[in-house]
C-alpha cells in the first residue's frame, strides 16, 4: 500500500498523484499550513483511492482548519473508516468548505462567493461577471471529465493579504487527452494547457464553449492575480507578464485549477 507523506505547507503544486484504484495511506502528520488547492488535491487523492487510511496533522491549528473546511467529512463519504476530526462550530464567511459537486446547481455557492468579494472590492462589474463565469466554466469542465462524477472545490478569502483563492479539481482524463482528439498537433501536457487557455478552444467544437477559462485568465492576470493549471506532467502558471511552465516527475491524474485574485 503506497504511502503519501506530506509536510510543511499543503498545496497542490507539491503533491504527487497516485494511480486511481490503489489502496493509499495519506500521512499529513507533519503538515503545518494548508491552502484550498492542497485540500482539493488531497480530496482527489482520497476519492481516487480504492481504500484510504488518513493520518491527520499533529498541529492543532491544522486540525481545526481541516475540520472547518470539512475535509474529513468529504473523505468519509467515500471511505467510512476515515476518522473524523473534532468538530469546530465556528463559521466564517471567508471560508468555502471543501465540497464534492456533481451538477451545476452545487456550483452556485462558490460563484456567489467570488462575485460577492469582487463586488465588495469594487472590481468593475464586467470583470466581476467574467470571474463568475470562469467559475462556471471550470466547474462544468470538471463535471464533464471526472471519472467519479464531479469535481472538488474550496476557497478562502485572506483578509490581511486582501486576496481570494479558489481551487477546483477533478479525477478526469486530463487536459491533453480531452483536447488532442480535436487538436492533434498538441505535443505534450503543457501544450494542451496553453491550448485550453485560448479563446474558443474546446473538444466540443461549439462556438459558445471554451470562452470562460480564457476570460478568467485575462481578467485575473489583468488584476494582478494568477491562474495555475496542473494536468498530467505539466504545471502552467498564468501571470500578467505571460505564462510560465514547469514539468513534474509525478504526473497529476485529471486537472486542477487554482485562481488567486487580489482584492485591492
Amino acid at each position: 500500500m503506497p504511502t503519501v507523506e506530506l509536510s510543511g505547507a499543503l498545496r497542490a503544486e507539491d503533491l504527487a498523484s497516485v494511480q486511481p484504484g490503489q489502496n493509499v495511506v495519506l500521512d499529513m502528520s507533519r503538515v503545518t499550513f494548508s491552502y484550498p488547492s492542497g485540500l482539493v488535491a488531497v480530496a482527489c487523492l482520497g476519492l481516487d483511492a480504492a481504500d484510504l487510511e488518513v493520518v491527520w496533522p499533529q498541529d492543532d491549528s491544522q486540525q481545526r482548519y481541516m475540520s472547518r473546511m470539512k475535509l474529513d467529512r468529504l473523505l468519509q463519504t467515500r471511505h467510512g473508516g476515515v476518522p473524523l476530526l473534532p468538530q469546530v462550530q465556528h463559521r466564517s464567511a471567508d471560508l468555502y468548505e471543501t465540497v464534492l459537486f456533481r451538477d451545476t446547481g452545487e456550483v452556485d455557492g462558490l460563484a456567489d462567493l467570488i462575485r460577492s468579494h469582487a463586488d465588495n472590492a469594487h472590481i468593475p462589474s464586467e470583470w466581476a461577471w467574467a470571474l463568475e463565469e470562469g467559475v462556471w466554466e471550470i466547474c462544468i469542465n470538471a463535471i464533464t471529465h471526472s471519472e467519479w462524477g464531479g469535481g472538488v472545490m474550496a476557497a478562502q478569502h485572506y483578509q490581511q493579504r486582501r486576496e481570494i483563492e479558489y481551487s477546483v479539481a477533478d479525477g478526469g482524463i486530463g487536459v491533453r487527452a480531452s483536447l488532442v482528439v480535436v487538436y492533434p498537433e498538441i505535443a505534450d501536457d503543457a501544450g494542451a494547457i496553453l491550448k485550453a487557455r485560448e479563446y474558443g478552444a474546446t473538444r466540443f467544437g461549439q462556438d459558445e464553449r471554451g470562452a470562460g477559462l480564457s476570460e478568467t485568465v485575462d481578467q485575473v492576470t489583468q488584476l494582478g492575480g494568477r491562474v495555475v493549471i496542473r494536468s498530467g506532467s505539466a504545471l502552467v502558471t498564468f501571470h500578467r507578464a505571460g505564462p510560465t511552465t514547469r514539468f513534474t516527475n509525478e504526473p497529476w491524474h485529471g486537472t486542477l485549477v487554482k485562481v488567486v485574485l487580489p482584492l485591492t
